[in-house]
């Protein structure tokens, strides 16, 4: 899998705006923001290539608000190529907590996905709420995040119990200049509801990712 990420980012606190840009990991910051982000993957069933843009604006000081959308081109192997507009996302984060003595702090929400893609030309389709929660600190020169969340598919008339899956990870970045953070991630997936013929189901996933930050 390819990401490629351009993220612009206004903070109402400086020193938030220091902090690591994790590829996966959710950061607790209300910063206002926006992000085009490409993801590519190739797999043994063929090629998928997502585009997303996303907003994210500060409503109040512990309320921010984002929207993403997606754009999929799906080079299945053995059908035809598909593309168009996939599931669009709205996201409410609240601020929790400020760490005193460190640059830090915990945020909360939900995530809402709208199935906005079509499910038979392989966009989307599918409607689910995610509840999370996300802390960051920084200690010298290293910075820590780490999220949780578990998403909840709330489509109706599926042929399977509706899936549920938990999702953990950690990133930690090290600032060795202004201009340049590396940072490493782990990610844990389980689907704990779904299908039997499920890979995950009931099995946890581990992926790590390595990446640099400006």
């Amino acid at each position: 899998m390819l990401a490629a990420p351009v993220v612009w980012a206004e903070g109402t606190d400086d020193v938030y705006g220091e902090f690591v840009y994790p590829l996966v990991t959710r950061r607790p910051f209300l910063d206002r923001e926006f992000e085009l982000r490409v993801d590519h993957e190739k797999g043994p069933a063929g090629r998928v290539t997502e585009l997303r843009g996303s907003l994210e604006i500060p409503v109040l000081p512990r309320w921010r608000v984002g929207l993403e959308i997606p754009l999929v081109f799906t080079d299945p192997r053995d059908q035809r190529s598909m593309g168009g507009v996939g599931d669009l996302t709205l996201e409410n984060k609240f601020l929790l907590h400020k760490f005193g003595e460190r640059p830090g702090q915990v945020a909360a929400g939900f995530e809402i996905r709208l199935p906005t893609g079509s499910e038979r030309r392989g966009l989307g389709g599918e409607a689910a709420i995610e509840p999370f929660l996300t802390a960051g600190i920084a200690f010298g020169a290293f910075d820590f995040m780490a999220e949780i969340a578990y998403d909840v598919n709330i489509n109706a008339n599926v042929p399977r119990p509706n899936r549920q899956e938990l999702t953990a990870g950690v990133a930690t970045g090290y600032r060795l200049s202004r201009w340049f953070l590396p940072l490493l991630e782990v990610t844990t997936r389980t689907v704990t509801r779904g299908g039997e013929d499920d890979p995950l189901f009931h099995a946890t996933q581990v992926s790590l990712t390595a990446s640099s930050s400006r």
